[in-house]
């Protein structure tokens, strides 16, 4: 029972500091990279990135990673057309085995990195997509809907703390 606690107390951690940058942080990039560094070891996964939506190519440009190469960030194709229209509906989704699954375009490049299992998390801001936020494991692993619901709160985070900041530099 105190494990369960411990761990609770630890997601609670986790979501207010990202919660406290996000009001008090005006730049963007404090709240991502805190993120992406905190939430593998919490979550005991191999790595995190969050891409942004580039308005005007329509493409996800990189925001943070934690975990990963450069080699690996810096492939073409971010997903399949199927996962894009599941993420821009806002719903998260996972892959279990994206080395082994042929229709994947991205399956050589997480094949060459060791990557195994995928959850990918939209990035929303007043119900549009802003981002995609993704937890990579080496290991096949599945999430509970507990490790789901606290990465999609996360996700809603960063999506906050892009628009407060883009707001800003607007103003």
């Amino acid at each position: 029972m105190s494990d369960t606690r411990s761990r609770e107390q630890q997601f609670l951690g986790v979501f207010q500091q990202v919660t406290r940058l996000t009001s008090m942080v005006l730049d963007h990039q404090e709240v991502m990279d805190t993120v992406v560094r905190g939430v593998p070891e919490l979550l005991a996964i191999d790595a995190c990135t969050i891409r942004l939506l580039d308005a005007s190519t329509r493409t996800f440009v990189l925001g943070a990673a934690h975990g990963v190469s450069l080699e690996y960030l810096s492939r073409d194709v971010i997903d399949a057309e199927a996962t894009m229209t599941m993420i821009r509906s806002g719903y998260p989704v996972y892959s279990a085995h994206v080395d082994e699954d042929p229709f994947l375009p991205f399956r050589e490049a997480a094949s060459r990195e060791g990557i195994k299992s995928v959850l990918t998390l939209p990035v929303l801001f007043q119900g549009e997509l802003i981002g995609i936020m993704r937890l990579l494991t080496r290991s096949a692993r599945s999430f509970s809907s507990e490790e789901i619901s606290f990465a999609m709160a996360l996700a809603e985070q960063v999506g906050i703390a892009i628009s407060h900041g883009r707001m800003f530099k607007e103003m």
